[in-house]
């Protein structure tokens, strides 16, 4: 492996700290230094021994202030680039083995950040790049304790670039002595082509500047000079067996060639990504998907219904699918813009919190000698049902707009399919509805549509929502009062699915009533759109079984 270290650090004053920047480099021997608040007067630049340097004095200063400075080692070619900006920033081409642009940047809280000026400073910088530096912008998502209108402004510039992603790991970067506070505003920000080959960390010790110096490891394959050739016997090879193994989307381009691409095919593939988000674009042949039915087993497979669909979609469609998943995800979780109880396809979310939530909340009502009425219902053809019209309307109420929700529009509209048959296929369909199947970013955009489900069910009524399977329950001592409560939340469910264009299963929808009173509860009458659910005393929620005769014993569920 080639590794790269590069240190970067907001020294607070060079000359200041000389010593210290010494200790730093005999403990970590950095391949590059990235100074911030240099300090430096005029044109100078102190020369350390072994590196060049590629530096920025501020000029127009009374006193020696800010300035940044990039160290490269001498046995590193690198070659600087040009800026034309007003910003403290400089910038240097690196070839270690491959190019990477590395810019250093300070942007002094003493002065208005402007997004035009860093836009432009991004646009400047050759690609795949990593821009680091003290940005004195706070915001939660990468670590502070408040998001200020600095912060807001750098987190409309990663939304605007689908491929620029950010390494800090929520680890607080600065030190203010005067309140005893932290806060993470010396930030990294990579192309995202490259990110997964950097790790990033700081060091414990801020050396008497507040900022606790930085190190950003690059570490890349190496290059064998004579690499062992495998030799095949292309002859006898299973070519029908090895095409079954690597069915491919209607692009016909396999995962394994996109994974065995040079830099300068994944650069060209990033160049096209960019040019599609920025550009409002869309490949037509990315709108199509090849459905491959799949018999079920032990069913009459002259029948249709009993086939299972298996969707093919173009890789490279997915590639950018799930950067722009991630990047929607990103916002939902760091604003909690998705309900809490809501627990489907989430980080750090599963099945078990649904599960244990119901049981607690069972296990309460036992024992408060009250009772829990429970109705668990189920969405008919979920992603089938979805419309574009209101996955945009949803998406616009959770302020996710700009590129993004151009992105969604573009991905949603005149949608294709075609089946596949051995080696036949049909003429191609159009789809009106839904969501498609095997695609990367349809799973959030789907949590994304029923969100506001759960905002119509009101106090005490709870409702739990994992993907399309809804459960509703109401603790208390009147049995009345809860049927009512629960009919209430069963009515306004009915009228938000009408107003969805979702459809509940009433077959699948059942209640049932936890209790220790040896009452039976006759006569007791649930409705969904006039029609009377169905009692039980044994309920299966999520793979798990409720029963009334064992309900908080070992956990409510075996």
């Amino acid at each position: 492996m080639t590794r790269l270290d590069i240190l970067q650090w907001n020294i607070n004053g060079f000359y200041r700290r000389k010593q210290r920047l010494k200790i730093l480099l005999t403990e970590r021997n950095p391949s590059c230094i990235c100074l911030q608040e240099t300090n430096f007067k005029n044109n100078c630049c102190h020369k350390l021994s072994g590196y060049e340097a590629i530096f920025k004095n501020r000029n127009n200063s009374l006193h020696a202030s800010g300035g940044v400075v990039s160290y490269i080692k001498s046995n590193i070619f690198v070659s600087k680039v040009s800026l034309n900006t007003n910003l403290e920033a400089v910038a240097g081409i690196i070839n270690y083995p491959t190019n990477i642009t590395l810019c250093n940047i300070y942007l002094p809280n003493s002065t208005v950040l402007n997004k035009e000026d860093l836009i432009d400073l991004i646009e400047q910088l050759p690609k795949p790049f990593l821009l680091v530096g003290d940005f004195n912008s706070h915001s939660l998502t990468w670590g502070c304790t408040k998001t200020d209108s600095r912060g807001k402004i750098l987190l409309e510039i990663l939304d605007a670039y689908a491929d620029i992603t950010i390494l800090n790991e929520n680890q607080p970067t600065y030190f203010n002595v005067s309140n005893a506070s932290t806060s993470a505003i010396d930030l990294a920000l990579s192309s995202c082509i490259i990110a997964p080959l950097f790790q990033w960390s700081v060091l414990d010790n801020p050396h008497d500047s507040g900022h606790y110096p930085i190190i950003i490891t690059h570490s890349s394959p190496t290059l064998q000079d004579n690499p062992n050739v495998t030799k095949w016997i292309f002859q006898k090879a299973n070519w029908e067996l090895f095409k079954s193994l690597i069915d491919i989307g209607p692009d016909d381009i396999p995962n394994c060639l996109i994974k065995n691409l040079p830099d300068s095919g994944l650069i060209y593939i990033l160049k096209l990504y960019n040019k599609i988000w920025q550009n409002n674009l869309f490949p037509d042949l990315w709108r199509t998907s090849i459905i491959i039915p799949i018999p079920k087993p032990g069913k009459d497979h002259t029948l249709p219904s009993n086939y299972r669909p298996i969707a093919l979609t173009c890789n490279l469609c997915k590639i950018l699918e799930k950067i722009i998943a991630n990047r929607i995800r990103w916002k939902l979780e760091h604003e909690e813009l998705i309900s809490p109880y809501q627990s489907g396809f989430r980080k750090f979310r599963s099945i078990n919190d649904h599960l244990i939530l119901l049981d607690t909340a069972i296990c309460e009502a036992l024992a408060l000698k009250g009772h829990l009425l429970a109705v668990s219902m189920d969405i008919e053809k979920a992603y089938e049902m979805v419309s574009k019209k209101v996955v945009l309307k949803a998406l616009k109420s959770l302020n996710i707009t700009g590129n993004s929700l151009k992105f969604v529009n573009n991905f949603l509209s005149n949608r294709k399919i075609k089946v596949r048959i051995n080696y036949d296929y049909s003429d191609p369909i159009d789809i009106a509805n839904g969501l498609p199947q095997g695609s990367v970013v349809s799973v959030i955009l789907f949590l994304i549509t029923i969100n506001s489900l759960l905002s119509v069910i009101n106090n005490p009524v709870k409702g739990l929502l994992f993907a399309d399977d809804l459960t509703l329950f109401c603790m208390g001592k009147n049995i009345e009062t809860s049927i009512q409560l629960i009919q209430k939340s069963l009515n306004e469910i009915y009228k938000w699915s009408n107003e969805n264009g979702f459809k509940f299963s009433k077959s699948k929808t059942e209640f049932i009533i936890f209790s220790r009173q040896n009452k039976p509860f006759d006569n007791i009458n649930l409705l969904l759109d006039g029609h009377p659910l169905t009692r039980t005393y044994t309920i299966k929620i999520l793979g798990m079984i409720f029963d009334i005769k064992d309900p908080c014993e070992a956990g409510a569920g075996r």
